[in-house]
C-alpha cells in the first residue's frame, strides 16, 4: 500500500509509476491511498459549510493546487489561465 499526498503532483506521479511497476513485476494488486480533500463538498447539492464550518473555512483560505505547484516550481501560470479563459 502506498500513501501519497494529493497536493504533491510529483509524488502522485512517482507513486503511480511505482504501483504500475510493482503490478507488472509481481502480478498482484496495489493500493494507492491518495490523501486529499474536496474543496466544494461531495456533490453539487451538498453544502459542507453547514456541517463542517471550521474545516471549510480553512479550505476556503487554502490556495488551490495549481497555485501551490506554480509557486514551488517557479512556473508562471498566468499564460495557462489566459489560454483557458480564451477557450471558454
Amino acid at each position: 500500500m502506498f500513501h501519497v499526498n494529493a497536493e504533491d503532483p510529483d509524488a502522485v506521479v512517482r507513486v503511480g509509476r511505482m504501483a504500475a511497476e510493482y503490478r507488472a513485476i509481481f502480478g498482484s494488486d496495489v493500493v494507492v491511498d491518495l490523501i486529499g480533500y474536496r474543496r466544494h463538498g461531495h456533490s453539487e447539492v451538498d453544502d459542507p459549510t453547514i456541517t463542517q464550518p471550521l474545516l471549510y473555512e480553512k479550505i476556503k483560505k487554502h490556495p488551490p493546487l495549481w497555485k501551490i505547484y506554480a509557486e514551488r516550481t517557479g512556473l508562471d501560470a498566468t499564460a495557462t489561465l489566459e489560454n483557458r479563459a480564451r477557450r471558454i
